[in-house]
């Protein structure tokens, strides 16, 4: 990681010749968690790691934090179809209540066993070419408290505890057979820009969700006439 840019306030992800990047990319998605080796189809080697998550974790019926770091108080979280609504379950909400410290009572800081939990895995990497960055959590959840007031509370300290790093924005993407889904991926990507921001773009699998046409295998949203170009290299 370079020294902050005097003009812009950045700080940048650098090549070996101290060349500023600001890099585009895919998440590996379901095809890697699947495989038996891992990740057999990746060639490159620039990784961002990510500290991932979907309902919490096992013990309220996801994935991520172990049942010792998980406090329901007793609530209940039952399995739901969808998956996703899993997050309004109370056993659910509670726990992320307790890990970002804000509901009262007693327990523990769970906030401050994460955060050493990430500098952990960063001094194991430091030396380590492959990895560019961290994903400090996949896609947070705020539990009972929403929107602004946890973006810019809870999860601002989060971060701000965590490692300081250039911004790179994960997993950004959509079905794009949706209404408006092209319009939005073209402002995630002027915003990237604007924030000399790197990108991985969800998801590498087949389908509408992916960057590419099945058959072709070019770089492109989704198929058919709404297919859009994806700018996935390296910037200097």
């Amino acid at each position: 990681m370079g020294r902050a840019d005097t003009a812009t306030g950045h700080r940048w992800i650098t090549d070996r010749q101290g060349r500023a990047l600001v890099l585009r990319g895919l998440s590996t998605a379901n095809s890697a968690k699947q495989a038996a080796d891992g990740m057999p189809w990746i060639a490159e080697k620039d990784v961002l790691l990510d500290m991932h998550q979907d309902l919490y974790g096992p013990r309220v019926g996801g994935n991520g934090a172990p049942a010792w770091a998980t406090e329901m108080d007793g609530l209940a979280s039952a399995p739901t179809d969808p998956w996703e609504l899993g997050y309004a379950e109370p056993g659910t909400v509670r726990a992320f209540d307790r890990f970002w410290g804000t509901v009262e009572g007693g327990g523990r800081d769970l906030r401050k066993h994460y955060v050493g939990a990430l500098r952990e895995v960063a001094r194991r990497f430091a030396d380590d070419d492959t990895v560019i960055g961290y994903d400090l959590m996949n896609e947070p959840w705020g539990g009972s408290v929403q929107g602004p007031a946890f973006e810019s509370g809870p999860l601002a300290r989060l971060y701000q505890d965590g490692i300081e790093v250039p911004v790179v924005i994960g997993e950004f993407g959509l079905d794009v057979g949706l209404p408006g889904a092209m319009a939005y991926v073209e402002k995630a990507q002027r915003m990237a820009d604007d924030m000399g921001a790197g990108f991985a773009y969800w998801s590498n699998d087949n389908g509408n969700w992916a960057p590419w046409n099945a058959k072709s295998r070019t770089l492109t949203v989704g198929s058919g006439p709404g297919a859009h170009s994806v700018r996935i290299t390296p910037r200097g």
